[in-house]
């Protein structure tokens, strides 16, 4: 697993995240979902696949206007590169959000 990212902070409050996630590819090696190997021990379902993930997260600090609070919009996987995390799992795709957030 390699991971890497880039921060940006604007003096007035702005901020911009944005990583790059590399998963290597490996066997599943348990319970059920054990692949890779002959009959009658693996399911013939391999391995789970390489991927590459990119996300982006862009902020405000809202807080000159109600102190404490920032809103956050944030994607992961912005590309869409539909992927399996674990092999018998659904494959997962974009995710967009949306945060706020009020610290008393």
């Amino acid at each position: 697993k390699i991971k890497g990212g880039l921060s940006i902070n604007v003096p007035r409050g702005a901020s911009a995240n944005a990583s790059i996630r590399y998963v290597k590819g490996f066997p599943v090696l348990s319970g059920p979902y054990v692949g890779g190997l002959p009959a009658p021990y693996g399911n013939g379902l391999g391995g789970v696949e390489d991927y590459v993930i990119y996300d982006l997260n862009i902020g405000y600090d809202l807080s000159r206007w109600y102190n404490g609070m920032r809103i956050d919009l944030i994607g992961q996987n912005i590309f869409d590169n539909r992927h399996r995390e674990f092999i018998g799992a659904p494959k997962i795709g974009r995710l967009g959000m949306a945060r706020l957030t009020l610290n008393m």
